[in-house]
């Protein structure tokens, strides 16, 4: 009798114990479910969103789901939110954005898809994710300049008239292309900086951390396509 009363005893403290195979990774988390349904209410007014096409069975995503979930709780508090789409479940959604394989990782801003090229750990994530929250060219001043062209192996900065809004926007699409790449910046007064005061408005120059230290980009039509070619 005594050794049943134990065994009892046993068995419900077992019962008790919440069951060890449970995956933590079932737990409720802050990564938006996206369907074709609430895709175009969620994604395309985001400023900046980033999301993962999966599959439940896919090794990769397994292994993705808990760096990208505590990403997205951290991330949430910064206002840029991290969202998924089951492409067993979502077929017709994956097809439409293209996805060939998994997990596949997008950018969305205002519905505007580019490929995510950061890395896949959490702390990866969230700064990847922060930096590409910033402007994408940041104005810089004869404060900063000096620190923000040594801030990155390759830093791009375009000396601009206030006034010169086509050669800003020149610029800044190619940044847009770019972003992944290299970090930018405009300086509209650079006449107080010693190492680039000689420069004339519409001058660019790359500044970098090898070579020579840095090119300049002057007396050239400030094209698109003049800006690539010296950049790259």
């Amino acid at each position: 009798m005594k050794s049943f009363r134990f065994l009892s005893t046993l068995l419900a403290l077992a019962a008790s114990i919440p069951d060890a195979g449970v995956n933590p990774n079932d737990a409720p988390d802050d990564v938006i479910e996206l369907t074709s349904d609430n895709f175009g209410t969620v994604v395309t007014p985001a400023p900046l969103i980033l999301v993962e096409f999966m599959a439940p069975w896919c090794g990769h995503c397994k292994a993705l789901m808990p760096e990208y979930k505590n990403a997205a709780t951290i991330l949430k508090k910064y206002g840029i939110p991290l969202a998924k789409a089951d492409c067993t479940e979502q077929s017709d959604l994956c097809a439409q954005h293209e996805v060939q394989g998994y997990p596949t990782l997008k950018i969305f801003s205002k519905g505007v898809a580019s490929e995510y090229k950061g890395p896949r750990k959490v702390d990866g994530i969230v700064s990847y994710m922060q930096k590409r929250a910033q402007p994408v060219v940041a104005v810089i001043t004869s404060e900063n300049h000096t620190q923000f062209s040594q801030s990155d192996n390759v830093v791009v900065i375009a000396y601009l008239d206030h006034s010169d809004h086509d050669s800003l926007a020149t610029f800044t699409s190619f940044a847009e292309s770019k972003r992944d790449d290299y970090v930018f910046g405009v300086c509209y007064d650079h006449s107080s900086i010693s190492e680039v005061s000689s420069l004339s408005k519409g001058s660019l120059v790359v500044w970098k951390k090898f070579d020579e230290g840095r090119s300049d980009f002057h007396g050239e039509k400030f094209s698109e396509e003049n800006i690539s070619q010296f950049v790259n």
